[in-house]
């Protein structure tokens, strides 16, 4: 508990100096073994995020174990409307997952984000059970807030999805990377190569990846892997998302930030709350 208190507080902070001295507050937290997730807003928005629910979504051995899986957060964004208003709030969905590592294991990884997708379900009415959480969608006989991830307005995969570059050796994949040479590393990207085959991330969508592989450096330092198992570099780390209601305004890699094997993505999302109608304009 402790260590999550301080990485909340710490996060926080960050923010708010980054932000010229934005406040902002911890609307939600959960911690899964090595996964953190922490969903911060601005004080002056607080009152259009509501109706927030955590779920965890443990992968691991015998699908219990909590060393890999992720953490699911689900909200409703907007202003409060009245019932005879044509709109309800958007619902927003954000995954942080951590699937199995290694290259073999591309199956399995598969499965997992399977599972964290099918996994979670969530109450519709959180904060009025038994009665619909929003008036206009009773007059209708529906429930607006959806039970499961794929239901939601907008969603927003991010973790240490691990899914590694094959078909070249670590060699080739540290000389493509040192030069720049990005699209050669992606046609053998695990990850591209299995959306595009319709494996997995159905109707997601990710901004162009123009940043060499996050994994695996010498930490603090911007060399790859040199210990004797000489890892080969890959995009483990990655940000994607579903739904007309968010678009994306930036994506990159933070290299400036070197205290661990990973160098961390980050993404600008805009999410247009107040023009999303049910799930199935998507």
């Amino acid at each position: 508990v402790g260590v999550v208190v301080a990485w909340s507080a710490a996060v926080t902070a960050a923010a708010a100096a980054g932000s010229g001295g934005t406040e902002y507050s911890v609307v939600a937290c959960r911690q899964l073994v090595g996964v953190l997730a922490l969903v911060l807003v601005r004080r002056s928005l607080e009152g259009v995020i509501r109706d927030v629910a955590v779920e965890a979504c443990r992968t691991g051995l015998l699908g219990i174990a909590g060393n890999k899986g992720g953490v699911v957060i689900r909200m409703a964004v907007g202003p409060r409307l009245p019932p005879d208003a044509p709109l309800a709030p958007t619902t927003l969905c954000v995954v942080v997952a951590h699937l199995s590592a290694h290259i073999r294991n591309l199956p399995q990884r598969n499965a997992e984000y399977s599972a964290i997708m099918a996994g979670p379900r969530f109450p519709t009415a959180p904060d009025r059970p038994g009665r619909p959480l929003y008036p206009q969608c009773a007059q209708k006989g529906e429930e607006w807030m959806p039970p499961d991830v794929l239901g939601h307005d907008a969603v927003v995969l991010v973790g240490d999805l691990n899914y590694r570059i094959d078909g070249l050796e670590s060699a080739a994949i540290r000389a493509a990377a040192r030069e720049g040479r990005v699209a050669e590393l992606l046609v053998h990207d695990q990850l591209s190569r299995e959306r595009a085959n319709g494996h997995v991330l159905l109707g997601f969508r990710e901004a162009p990846v123009t940043f060499r592989p996050t994994y695996k450096f010498d930490a603090g330092t911007d060399d790859y892997d040199s210990s004797p198992k000489q890892r080969a570099p890959a995009y483990c780390d990655r940000i994607l998302w579903r739904g007309r209601a968010l678009q994306v305004e930036w994506y990159g890699s933070v290299g400036e930030v070197r205290a661990s094997d990973h160098r961390p993505v980050a993404a600008r999302l805009r999410l247009s709350y107040r023009a999303a109608f049910r799930p199935a304009a998507l």
